[in-house]
């Protein structure tokens, strides 16, 4: 498996290129990024986790982290709240 920071860095290089024509002002990014990433983090997470409750939890990263280093800073956070043991 990759890992995790790398996921969030393509998504992240992903939404860039969808949006690029908008100068990646997206205010629903916490949605897109939930499609996205939702099929790649299941292998992820130690139980099943719903798009509408990944885009709240991206939703909140969002408020939270900030900076050039948000990708590692969004997986750990992920694997402490919702990583295998």
């Amino acid at each position: 498996m990759k890992p995790l920071d790398e996921l969030f860095r393509e998504a992240g290089e992903a939404h860039h290129r969808a949006f690029a024509h908008a100068g990646g002002d997206d205010p629903q990014w916490p949605r897109w990024y939930a499609e996205y990433l939702h099929p790649r983090l299941q292998a992820y997470a130690r139980r099943p986790l719903g798009r509408e409750e990944l885009a709240e939890w991206l939703a909140r990263m969002g408020r939270e982290v900030q900076g050039p280093g948000w990708p590692a800073q969004y997986a750990r956070r992920f694997s402490e709240e919702y990583g295998r043991e």
